[in-house]
């Protein structure tokens, strides 16, 4: 009878973190988000992918040593994540029909949950509930991450239409990277490089993050005004991960029934993975959302292990610190951002009436010039003159501090650039000319 109870826990264990992963996919899919039943068949289905790898075990079936490197890379994740992308394939192509190109990534993520719930009841059925602090929290996001990968190249090949065997390339190419960095990590894991193989871990937040910003960016439906819970999704994989640390932590009590041993064993969990592990995750719900941008992959080790403090563009802080992501917008440029790519008014502000003259245009791009100064370009549909000034393309620079609205809008300095001049990341701010202080609004 303890033995049925102990299983149906460890399946229950095992559903809780699946759909702590499963409920941070449906919230990032947030422009044309994919139903639960949608999902769930991803999930479910992803079981499937199971099958190489436990045929392998149970015909031992293998080609290298147990627990080296050959046998990790090749008789474990090279089987394993064949599996997955197979299943992904056949998934996308004949159960889901996808409405934007995130749903590649969403959609290959669920079936890797998918994947990981079975493995992980395999693991806790071995070892116990305490195996799923770290499979809970990093296994289950590696093998999301992993799975990512050659989708991810697929998608934007697709999505930016580019040339059929270009992005086959690619995404092969991003294949056999998923099945060295799976196998690379399973090695640091099992010869006690614990450093390394959380480093690996870090990077592929990095990349993760990337790539889901990016094919959100990319959406047919993006809308600014529709942004990911941030807050909802932080909470939700928090309170999670807490309350299986405290599940392990009362069986250990159950177990051991000396408190002095489990004091010690609850202060070693805390300190050593608890707390860190919990800052890592609130990484998760940072997203930088700015329609047709593509973000370069890049690692930010000290931004990752911040879970607070993130300042906005523009506020006496140092460009080169590490400490904080620059790039994130302020309120009035959150403003601006929603505005982009349609018609706008600028609004002149004079000093005694408050009102002047009205110019319509175009909000047509967004800017990051010197010391990565946020600009917005301007497309004015009159013709301005200004001597020895561009008058087709304005710059507007979002007021970032004090009072940022007026009469409800976003407040900006409007900026002309010399004639000849081209709007490139690192143009010095001082070859600009502020003209005008006004605001923006949609016109009615």
């Amino acid at each position: 009878m303890q033995f049925t109870l102990n299983h149906i826990l460890f399946a229950l264990v095992s559903a809780g973190v699946a759909f702590l992963w499963l409920s941070y996919l449906k919230t990032v899919d947030v422009f044309r988000p994919d139903s639960w039943q949608k999902l769930l068949l991803s999930f479910f289905t992803g079981w499937l992918s199971v099958l190489p790898p436990l045929a392998g075990l149970y015909f031992g079936i293998g080609f290298y040593e147990r627990d080296t490197l050959g046998y990790f890379l090749f008789d474990v994740s090279l089987v394993e994540e064949s599996g997955k992308l197979l299943v992904t394939m056949l998934v996308l192509r004949f159960l889901v029909r996808t409405n934007e190109p995130v749903d590649y990534l969403v959609h290959a993520a669920a079936i890797a949950c998918g994947f990981a719930a079975i493995e992980n009841m395999l693991y806790i059925n071995e070892f116990g509930i305490n195996v799923m602090r770290s499979r809970g929290m990093i296994s289950v996001f590696m093998h999301m991450a992993f799975s990512a990968l050659p989708v991810y190249y697929y998608t934007l090949g697709r999505s930016l239409g580019k040339n059929k065997t270009q992005y086959l390339l690619q995404s092969a190419a991003a294949f056999i990277l998923a099945v060295i960095m799976h196998g690379l990590y399973n090695f640091f894991l099992q010869n006690g490089l614990f450093i390394l193989s959380f480093f690996l871990f870090f990077i592929l937040i990095e990349v993760w993050l990337t790539q889901v910003n990016n094919l959100l960016n990319l959406s047919p439906w993006f809308d600014r005004r529709k942004s990911p819970d941030f807050k909802s999704i932080r909470i939700r994989l928090l309170s999670g991960f807490v309350l299986l640390t405290f599940l392990e932590i009362y069986m250990e009590f159950e177990n051991r029934r000396n408190a002095l041993g489990w004091l010690g064993y609850t202060l070693q969990i805390t300190l050593l993975f608890a707390v860190p592990m919990l800052m890592i995750m609130s990484k998760f719900a940072n997203l930088r959302l700015i329609p047709g941008k593509l973000f370069p992959f890049g690692i930010q080790l000290l931004n990752t292990l911040k879970v607070a403090g993130y300042r906005p563009n523009r506020d006496d802080t140092s460009f080169t610190s590490p400490l904080y992501n620059l790039r994130i917008d302020t309120a009035a440029e959150t403003y601006l951002s929603a505005m982009l790519y349609g018609p706008v008014q600028v609004v002149e502000i004079l000093s005694g009436s408050g009102q002047g003259h009205v110019i319509n245009g175009t909000l047509s791009e967004k800017y990051w010039l010197e010391e990565d100064e946020v600009y917005f370009g301007f497309v004015p549909q009159q013709y301005i003159y200004a001597e020895g000034y561009r008058s087709d393309l304005w710059l507007l620079k979002a007021k970032t501090q004090g009072e940022y609205l007026y009469q409800g809008c976003p407040e900006a300095l409007v900026y002309f650039l010399p004639e000849g001049s081209e709007t490139v990341p690192g143009m010095p701010v001082s070859s600009l000319s502020a003209r005008i202080r006004c605001y923006l609004k949609v016109p009615v």
